[in-house]
């Protein structure tokens, strides 16, 4: 395959991490007293389950990109919600970033030899690449899925795709994009960030549509590729379907675990554990406990 970057090169792809996500349900021991208002779940089973596996996914692809990001390596991810199908490896600069600089695109099935076989969900898109400087020991990877033959990182268009959990139809509109930051300034550490924006709709087959549309911020710091600590923070502004109530993720991460919670406005619907090794546990609280 030839490397149209000047000095990205795919260095080796890298499997999946197994970063599973558990559905454990809840006694509901938040029921209010006889004579109150009872809470009724805002998200139904099928968001629930959608938004869990949004945050794991978005959590696992930060957790790769700090462990496989050292001296000139970067990780990159990106994963997509509701089919196992995702963008993950290890590319390398051939030089620290010494200032601001913006290097060529690369997508992998635009430039797939003559020959070679495509799997069938890449037959229609593709898995793009693109490094940047931001400045001296700053770096940006630009990760980002297209609909072929499109592969500009600025020729934003709807993204569409079947799903398998559940059956159904994706669209991101925009197309998914994550441009993840990698700074080294301070001797010892590297911090992954990124800011987070997708505008999501799943349809099942059967059932009304899901809109999964999120923004928010991850951060991790590692040090001698030990994570030492991480934070989320996620906000789903419509999957509440009869409220514009907006629901609230939020997760942090130190050296013994993280824990979190999942917040429909002020109130705590769901508990978070979890951490870089082992699954992200919900335990959805009250009425929103299945």
């Amino acid at each position: 395959m030839r490397i149209t970057s000047l000095i990205l090169a795919i260095k080796r792809s890298l499997p999946v991490l197994s970063f599973a996500i558990l559905f454990l349900g809840a006694l509901d021991y938040s029921k209010p007293a006889s004579g109150m208002i009872r809470f009724s779940c805002p998200i139904s089973t099928l968001g629930r389950r959608l938004l869990e596996e949004t945050v794991s996914k978005l959590l696992r692809d930060a957790f790769f990109v700090s462990i496989q990001s050292h001296n000139l390596d970067r990780g990159f991810a990106l994963s997509l919600v509701g089919v196992e199908q995702a963008y993950r490896g290890v590319t390398f600069l051939t030089k620290e970033c010494t200032g601001p600089a913006t290097f060529e695109a690369f997508c992998e099935f635009a430039n797939i030899p003559a020959g070679e076989p495509i799997p069938p969900f890449w037959m229609t898109h593709d898995r793009c690449l693109r490094l940047a400087c931001e400045g001296a020991r700053i770096d940006l990877v630009q990760v980002y899925m297209t609909m072929r033959p499109k592969t500009a990182p600025d020729d934003r268009h709807p993204f569409r795709f079947s799903t398998v959990a559940p059956a159904g139809t994706a669209v991101y509109d925009p197309n998914p994009s994550v441009v993840w930051r990698i700074d080294q300034t301070v001797a010892g550490k590297l911090v992954v960030s990124a800011s987070i924006s997708n505008r999501l709709i799943i349809t099942p087959t059967t059932g009304e549509p899901i809109n999964l549309t999120h923004a928010g911020t991850i951060v991790v710091t590692q040090s001698s590729n030990e994570i030492l600590s991480g934070s989320l923070q996620i906000c789903f502004s419509a999957l509440a379907s009869s409220s514009t109530t907006p629901t609230v993720v939020t997760f942090n991460l130190g050296t013994e675990g993280g824990t979190g919670a999942v917040s429909y406005g002020p109130q705590k619907i769901a508990t978070i554990s979890g951490s870089p090794s082992s699954p992200l546990v919900f335990t959805w609280e009250g009425d929103c406990a299945d």
